[in-house]
């Protein structure tokens, strides 16, 4: 009968103990990985994403394995363009996917819009793909170090990317005079 007493004296003591060691436990991964926690948990800063976050007189986008995934540049606040809105305009995919292939599609493949990213392609791809990102206002282009243009405007580099400055027209901008253009083709050739 004593020991019994003993044991049930000791009850919640053990549950007062396990319920705090619970309670730390709890808090303590829930800082680490509920969505209160700070940005930092998720996104830690890099030498790369801090260069790129000072650079803020143009879109960004990475070529090749310096690729710069959607959901990596919006939420430190870097616009790439291959990601426009999840309910982009169907010309500015008609765009994008021109860009790409050199042909206007009757049917657009996916619900996203994607940039061809290789770093090296062939000059009518390069061509359509630059005269896109000028039209796009990117003027800092992200390459591994070793991909990197031989001879570019070099903005950053650190042991492991190297961002070049690309030319691109400004967002907005007054002009003498214009012309209207109706249909597909003209306005891409």
């Amino acid at each position: 009968p004593s020991s019994g007493l003993r044991l049930c004296s000791f009850l919640p003591i053990i549950a007062i103990f396990l319920l705090a060691l619970i309670s730390v436990i709890g808090i303590y991964y829930a800082g680490k990985a509920l969505p209160f926690s700070t940005r930092a948990s998720f996104y830690p800063a890099t030498p790369l994403t801090t260069a790129l976050q000072k650079m803020t007189d143009g879109r960004v986008f990475g070529l090749g394995s310096a690729e710069l995934r959607a959901n990596l540049a919006t939420p430190i606040r870097m616009f790439d363009p291959s990601y426009y809105d999840p309910l982009h305009p169907k010309r500015y995919a008609q765009l994008v996917a021109y860009a790409n292939d050199g042909v206007l599609p009757k049917v657009l493949d996916r619900s996203n819009v994607t940039i061809i990213s290789d770093p090296v392609t062939d000059e009518a791809t390069a061509f359509r793909r630059n005269r896109l990102f000028e039209l796009l206002s990117v003027r800092h282009l992200v390459y591994k170090k070793e991909d990197a243009p031989i001879g570019g405007d070099t903005e950053w580099e650190d042991a492991f990317f190297s961002v070049v400055r690309h030319p691109a027209v400004p967002r907005a901008y007054v002009v003498g005079s214009y012309e209207v253009i109706d249909g597909d083709q003209p306005l891409l050739g």
